[in-house]
């Protein structure tokens, strides 16, 4: 039998499924688009507390925005998404509250133990965009906190009066977002001040510095600082036989959303915003001018790294230096 584990975090309703799954709403940006918030915050809640893995499970949602429909997106343990058929044991698929805001979901365990994630979130954005095609229009292609302004121009007049009210709940949407933005920010300098020195790292910010730091608990935890990427699950798996080493999946062991955030800040820190550092150089050459696959192994060993100098900033409190052990580099700053 499978137990459950609640716990809160700074990032919302969360239960940890102990061998069974992990329940997540997040209240901020999920793959570019604005998880919908009412006046109470939205939680999650299962039919009880142990399950087997071969079990129906029944998600009930609470808080939500009434008579609104949501993406609900299951990511079992080995990362892999279940693709939806707007069945009954769908993995990806769509709900639409009542009017008070709740839903109720079902999701049949298909005997994979392990950390399931399950994501809540609008399809706002992306109906307005298919709302204004559907009768010849186009929406510019701008960032989910830029939408409600950059596109009023551009509605088509026959569809203002009704589009222009859901272009007022996006800006509040996105006002909302910004406010925690603000809040973690704040939580992170008054009660953990030693998130300042993680905080100096391009690409991270307030919620990952503030995630690292909850999740280690104590810098002094770990004799050296490569220690923390196996802890994270950031090293490949390893299997020898004889002359044969074959090359694995990353472990995955350790904090899932803790990983995911240093992959997000991998991408930044490669990304054309990034800004040039002995870690983005470091992912350049791992990455090359290959193919995708070589991309995806460059951004993981930089999410490595950075968790490296994360926890080596936290111990020495030293000041962040973007070109520390590169000489290349350095010379051209």
């Amino acid at each position: 039998m499978l137990g459950i584990k609640h716990s809160r975090s700074i990032r919302g309703s969360r239960l940890y499924w102990g061998a069974l799954a992990l329940v997540f709403v997040s209240l901020a940006v999920l793959a570019g688009v604005w998880a919908s918030v009412s006046n109470a915050a939205p939680t999650v809640s299962t039919d009880k507390p142990h399950y087997f893995s071969n079990e129906t499970v029944t998600i009930t949602g609470a808080g939500f925005a009434g008579s609104t429909v949501y993406a609900v997106v299951v990511v079992r343990p080995d990362s892999s998404i279940v693709k939806g058929d707007g069945t009954f044991t769908a993995g990806c698929d769509t709900v639409l509250t009542d009017g008070s805001g709740g839903f109720v979901y079902y999701y049949q365990l298909d005997g994979i133990e392990g950390s399931y994630e399950v994501r809540v979130h609008s399809l706002l954005l992306g109906r307005l965009r298919a709302t204004v095609k559907a009768v010849g229009g186009r929406l510019p292609a701008c960032s989910a906190p830029a939408f409600a302004q950059k596109v009023r121009e551009d509605l088509p007049d026959g569809l203002r009066a009704a589009l222009e009210p859901l272009l007022e709940t996006v800006a509040e949407y996105t006002g909302r977002v910004r406010a925690y933005d603000r809040a973690i920010e704040r939580l992170a300098t008054e009660r953990y001040p030693e998130t300042g020195a993680l905080r100096q790292v391009p690409g991270g910010g307030g919620l990952t510095a503030l995630m690292f730091v909850l999740t280690l608990e104590d810098a002094g935890r770990f004799e050296k600082s490569r220690q923390v990427g196996a802890y994270l699950g950031l090293v490949p798996r390893q299997r020898e036989s004889g002359e044969s080493k074959p090359q694995l999946h990353i472990t995955r062991a350790g904090d899932l959303y803790l990983r995911k955030l240093l992959v997000q800040c991998a991408h930044y820190i490669m990304g054309p915003f990034g800004p040039a550092t002995a870690l983005r150089r470091f992912g350049e050459r791992l990455a090359g001018s290959g193919n995708g696959a070589r991309k995806k192994r460059a951004l993981v060993a930089v999410a490595r790294k950075l968790a490296v100098l994360l926890h080596r900033l936290w111990v020495s409190g030293e000041v962040y230096e973007p070109w520390h052990g590169c000489k290349e580099g350095a010379m051209v700053a």
